[in-house]
């Protein structure tokens, strides 16, 4: 996820006044919700890549693999 992804999910949620976003607690709520859920997916998509690995290029990724990349995505 990008901080275009991020900054668009924060628009979508509150007042854009072409400078900032403006959130009650309700759209708050919403954007963290947008942004887990984001986070949540592109999570199972290395878990997705992981067993494709697995199955198709002979490679063998452990639930600690899938771990560690799961967490390297932090340092992108």
């Amino acid at each position: 996820m990008s901080i275009d992804d991020i900054i668009r999910m924060a628009k979508e949620c509150g007042n854009w006044s072409g400078q900032a976003v403006e959130m009650n607690d309700v759209g708050l709520e919403r954007f963290a919700n947008l942004v887990v859920a984001a986070e949540r997916e592109a999570c199972a998509q290395v878990c997705d890549l992981a067993i494709e690995a697995n199955s198709y290029q002979g490679s063998y990724w452990t639930i600690s693999g899938c771990a560690k990349a799961i967490r390297a995505r932090g340092e992108k």
